[in-house]
């Protein structure tokens, strides 16, 4: 009777030491066939903390059931997902991808996102009807149809690259003619520039479309990790991470994808807006060896938010921010800019909270916004209502960008409103305004100025070439920019400071190579300028500019220029450094920039 009971005993004994250790695996294989299914395995992994999930390669198509990603993933730790050899593929244009949100410590290895049907469309430009402000385009067979009001771009129909020196096209109407093609009404503004720009019957056009979400996202995220991942057709950004500690890592493929369904023709873009996209991290992003291609917009864009001055006497501010967004915190720093951008004042926030009143102002949406409240830890000088308010604690400090490639694409290579930033070793070809820009955009609310930047040892490649900034009224003169976001009034302090440009190379660049303004402590050293100015070039030259200079200095204190070389310049190189207006201690001015003698 004994022998019966043990054997029954230690059965079930092993059945729950089994159906634990499943439990609590370490490491489980699942398979999927559609993304809702994958979801359900991550999520019930991770609720059963396995540390290593392992996706079994195939193709796992479809769309998503009551959610706007395909996979939305949240409150996952310690958790690494190898996805190597799957291809997740989006079947609902107006679907994102994957969505991780509230984690920490997460790795997704491997992963092949794309959408099947491109968030955007792209045909040929057949004729302009300048009177009827209207362009008559033929869409490629097998792209959607354009949406009723967006943007588009011009594309040379031999490198299928964006046209130089064209302005985007924005367009408010679309009409239906015949078969696949659409009469595209322009905004008011668009027919005086299309009448240079535009050749019908030849002219390429890509046209963003406006329902697609990101492809990847990191929200309120920590120590998270993207390696080896491609992303193709983006329907928004390639990867975006918003808020949160940060620390993100990413390592990954932004690039063209693959024909769709019906189509004779490669896709000219890979994504509708950024590649990459930063906004409130308390640190920094690192992205090492990405290649990012085809885009609509910056490459990589780094940065926080402003909040405005409604109020303010002695240690006490009352200012407005988005509902549920206050970003300042006790012990943060803070800084603070009047309307024209000019720098006030800094301080460390000792409280802060929501008002004790509601001002109400009258331009601004009561619903959407938020009165608060902040002390300081020190008397602040006048701050005239309408300044703005920015903390550098929010905006991806300590960032780094090494190895990377970033090219063909519309907008900037980097747009950095972060401090204490290394941006070493990548190759930047092809960005249609600019290779990099440092800079505040008060229009977009996007802070700040920069402090303490290092950046060395890049190639900056062909670039500012196209998207209106060639025109002589452009309102970014120079290839590479360290400036105010509007033309600066004179300086009250600083915005940029302790930047170190070093071992540069710019290559292949007409009209003004580099652009320095409100600036302080700037070290320009070792750089080499390759046949600048090979072409006719009136950047920014309606504005004051001088667009036959190699660099631009205003604004500007204590800046060194130390052994940099111009190598074959072009004939519309008329003067290697020029200094404006409000500089002082400018060194180097006379030899740091110097013309190396052809042997």
């Amino acid at each position: 009777m004994i022998a019966p009971f043990c054997k029954r005993l230690l059965l079930s004994c092993l059945a729950v030491f089994v159906t634990a250790g499943m439990t609590l695996a370490d490491a489980v294989t699942i398979t999927a066939k559609t993304p809702d299914e994958l979801q359900q395995k991550l999520l019930e992994a991770a609720k059963n903390k396995v540390k290593k999930v392992r996706i079994a390669p195939g193709v796992i198509r479809g769309g998503a059931t009551g959610r706007d990603h395909l996979l939305f993933l949240k409150g996952l730790q310690d958790m690494e997902i190898d996805a190597t050899g799957v291809t997740l593929a989006g079947t609902d244009p107006t679907k994102g991808g994957v969505f991780l949100r509230d984690s920490r410590r997460v790795t997704l290895r491997g992963l092949l996102y794309y959408n099947e049907v491109p968030p955007f469309t792209q045909g040929r430009v057949l004729k302009f009807d300048e009177k009827q402000s209207t362009l008559e385009v033929e869409i490629d067979a097998g792209y959607p149809a354009p949406d009723a009001d967006s943007v588009g771009y011009l594309f040379d129909p031999e490198t299928r690259r964006w046209k130089p020196g064209v302005y985007d096209i924005y367009y408010n109407k679309v009409f239906k003619r015949s078969g696949r093609v659409y009469g595209i009404r322009v905004n008011a503004d668009m027919p005086a520039k299309l009448k240079t720009d535009l050749t019908p019957g030849r002219d390429l056009i890509a046209i963003r479309g406006k329902q697609g979400k990101m492809a990847i996202t990191f929200d309120v995220c920590e120590g998270c990790r993207l390696e080896k991942v491609t992303i193709k057709s983006a329907g928004v950004f390639g990867v975006q991470e918003s808020g949160g500690n940060g620390g993100n890592y990413y390592n990954y493929t932004l690039t063209y994808g693959p024909r769709p369904k019906g189509a004779a023709t490669d896709p000219l873009i890979s994504s509708v807006a950024d590649a990459f996209h930063s906004g409130g991290a308390l640190k920094g992003p690192t992205l090492e060896g990405c290649v990012l291609e085809g885009m609509c917009d910056d490459a990589v864009p780094i940065h926080s938010s402003y909040a405005l001055v409604v109020q303010a006497a002695g240690r006490k501010l009352y200012y407005v921010a988005r509902r549920n967004s206050n970003q300042f915190k006790p012990g943060m720093r803070i800084r603070l800019f009047d309307p024209e951008q000019r720098f006030l004042a800094e301080a460390v926030v000792e409280t802060t909270g929501k008002a004790e009143r509601d001002f109400r102002l009258p331009h601004l949406p009561a619903d959407k916004l938020v009165y608060y409240r902040l002390e300081s830890d020190r008397d602040l000088p006048v701050i005239p209502a309408g300044a703005r308010l920015s903390t550098p604690d929010t905006a991806g400090r300590g960032f780094v960008v090494r190895n990377c490639v970033i090219r063909n694409h519309r907008a900037r290579g980097f747009l950095i409103k972060a401090d204490d930033g290394l941006i070493e070793n990548n190759l930047v070809e092809g960005s249609t305004i600019a290779g990099l820009i440092a800079t505040p955009q008060f229009g977009w609310n996007e802070s700040c100025y920069s402090r303490n930047l290092t950046i060395r040892n890049n190639i900056f490649r062909n670039t500012a070439y196209s998207t209106g900034v060639t025109k002589p009224d452009s309102y970014v003169p120079g290839a590479f920019s360290i400036k105010s976001d509007a033309p600066s009034k004179g300086p009250a302090g600083y915005g940029h400071r302790n930047i170190r440009i070093i071992g540069n190379t710019f290559e292949n660049q007409d009209g003004m190579n580099m652009h320095l303004d409100n600036v302080q402590d700037i070290l320009i050293e070792g750089n080499r300028f390759i046949r600048p100015h090979r072409n006719p070039c009136d950047r920014g030259r309606a504005r004051g500019y001088n667009p036959d200079a190699l660099i631009f200095v205003a604004n500007a204190e204590r800046v060194t220029f130390r052994d940099n070389r111009v190598e074959a310049p072009g004939p519309y190189l008329k003067k290697l450094l020029e200094i404006g207006k409000n500089t002082a201690d400018i060194t180097g001015a006379g030899d740091g920039v110097v013309i190396l003698k052809e042997h």
